[in-house]
């Protein structure tokens, strides 16, 4: 498939959703955005959907997941017709795990695996976007400063280097008020629930924050995941007034 693309095309990341790129209308690339939520609400799904969105628009993907093995990921990912195997072969898709389950946590495992992490991506001058998926583990245990720094950094890199990243993380993560700092720092935003309406669950996709897009922030997208087709967009999204 080949996408014909404008000046204004390669500064964006579509989903290649039509439905979810009508109403959000794109990712500014570079920048630097956090996708929160917590278990279950979609935040994997999402990032798979942009991933495969900044793969067919010719960028280098490096997808850490914590969640996945490489071969459950590309797995998952084709279940939800994310055809990504030809880049993971041809080399512009590259999975990283890293197992973080079972370890026992302190503040300074957090900052011993925060700053080989940190390390990792300012000598990563592979990637042109870089996707974690997530970073809640690491983050539980972790100094507020270390996680500043951890945010701050990626910050310098998508100003100065023009990397673009998309970290999803659950809200019980940090503290609140860490959590305020992060959202600052952030060009964009994206904040993920469940809800439930009679007898349906679906997902709620907030678009809280999107620096530099065409399209105004307060989006709300309900969605549903289907195995056959990835995110299908219901009828009832909105934007808050």
């Amino acid at each position: 498939m080949t996408f014909l693309m404008t000046v204004e095309d390669e500064r964006v990341i579509k989903t290649l959703n039509d439905e979810l790129d009508r109403k959000i209308g794109g990712f500014p690339s570079p920048s630097l955005n956090i996708v929160e939520g917590p278990n279950g609400s979609g935040k994997s799904t999402i990032l798979q959907q942009i991933a495969w969105g900044a793969l067919n628009r010719g960028l280098r993907v490096r997808y850490l997941t914590t969640e996945n093995t490489v071969k459950s990921l590309l797995s998952q990912m084709e279940s939800l017709s994310f055809m990504v195997t030809p880049f993971f072969t041809k080399g512009t898709f590259r999975i990283m795990e890293l197992h973080t389950r079972g370890i026992v946590w302190d503040q300074n495992v957090a900052k011993y695996y925060l700053n080989v992490l940190l390390d990792f991506i300012k000598r990563d001058k592979w990637s042109q976007a870089f996707i974690i998926d997530s970073l809640s583990y690491i983050l539980i245990k972790a100094k507020d400063d270390d996680v500043l720094d951890f945010f701050s950094t990626c910050r310098n890199l998508t100003d100065i280097v023009g990397k673009t990243f998309f970290i999803a993380l659950h809200p019980y993560a940090v503290s609140q008020e860490m959590l305020i700092r992060i959202r600052s720092i952030c060009d964009g935003h994206l904040m993920l629930s469940i809800r439930e309406m009679r007898d349906r669950t679906f997902r709620i996709l907030e678009v809280l924050k999107l620096r530099g897009a065409n399209k105004a922030t307060g989006i709300i997208v309900s969605f549903e995941v289907d195995p056959a087709f990835g995110i299908k967009v219901l009828p009832f999204s909105q934007a808050k007034a």
